[in-house]
Formats: structure tokens, C-alpha cells, sequence
């Protein structure tokens, strides 16, 4: 019993560990997007959209560059409608924001105009919620298996 305790408590541990060792090695990728024209249209009967579509595999930074534009850019999540940037672009917009979880974004353009628009998305790491529920659970392992080994040597 005192070795599978044990090994459980170390697998726990070891876990923890390799989270926060294989992101590291993402976060050095980068997904460039390159200038692509969005813009919107409303008549009497009809609105045009032309927006686009982009996958972030976890959390990340993403530096938005606008140009030729007017209205009101926005980067909202695909499947809840959170937007997590929104910004009046008249003429150009450099803009550096997080986006806080992995999902497919949205990025689009609000009234009648259009504008052309790169991204560079970078620094990806993963969502703060689990890395403090690793480091928790690390740290949990840690102080079990050393109460544990401490009990056990007496």
C-alpha cells in the first residue's frame, strides 16, 4: 500500500511538472495571418459581411494590425459571442491583446466600411485556470508525499 501511495502521489507530482515543461516549448510558435480585406454592408434589405475565420490552440497574444479602415473592429469568440476585443478603427489600428482561451475567433467589422487586417498571434500558454489547478495539485503531492515518506521512516 505505502508503494502505490507513493506512486501515485510522484505520478501526481510528475504530471504537474510536464505541463509546465511542454508549454514553454509552444509558446515560442507563431500563427501570422496575412492582410486580408473584412467589411460590412447594410441597404434596405440586405447586409453583407466578409469577416474572418481563425482556430488559437490555447491561450495567447495577438497583435492586430489595421489599415484603409473605418467602423469598429471586434474579435469575438465563434461559439459563445464573447467578444474579447473591440476597438474604432478610423483609417489605421495597431492594437496588442490577450486572448484568454482556445477556440475559434471571429474577427469582423461593425457598421458600413471596411478595413484590411494582419494578425501575428504568439505566446501561447495554457489558460490561467489550469495552470493554478496543476500547480495545485503539484504542490498537494508534493506535501502528501513528503508527510507520507516523513510517517514512513519513523
Amino acid at each position: 500500500m505505502k508503494r502505490f501511495l507513493a506512486g501515485l502521489l510522484l505520478t501526481l507530482i510528475l504530471s504537474a511538472l510536464a505541463v509546465a515543461l511542454v508549454y514553454p516549448l509552444k509558446s515560442g510558435d507563431v500563427i501570422t495571418v496575412p492582410p486580408v480585406r473584412i467589411s460590412r454592408a447594410e441597404g434596405g434589405n440586405y447586409t453583407m459581411k466578409s469577416t474572418l475565420s481563425l482556430h488559437i490552440p490555447a491561450w495567447s497574444r495577438v497583435n492586430l494590425t489595421c489599415g484603409n479602415g473605418e467602423g469598429r473592429i471586434y474579435i469575438k469568440n465563434a461559439f459563445t459571442g464573447r467578444v474579447v476585443f473591440e476597438a474604432p478603427v478610423h483609417g489605421s489600428l495597431k492594437a496588442s491583446f490577450p486572448v484568454p482561451y482556445e477556440g475559434t475567433y471571429t474577427l469582423g467589422i461593425e457598421g458600413n466600411g471596411s478595413a484590411t487586417c494582419s494578425l501575428v498571434v504568439t505566446d501561447f500558454h495554457a489558460p490561467e485556470r489550469t495552470q493554478e489547478r496543476y500547480s495545485l495539485i503539484g504542490i498537494t503531492a508534493s506535501v502528501l508525499l513528503a508527510v507520507a515518506i516523513r510517517r514512513w521512516s519513523r
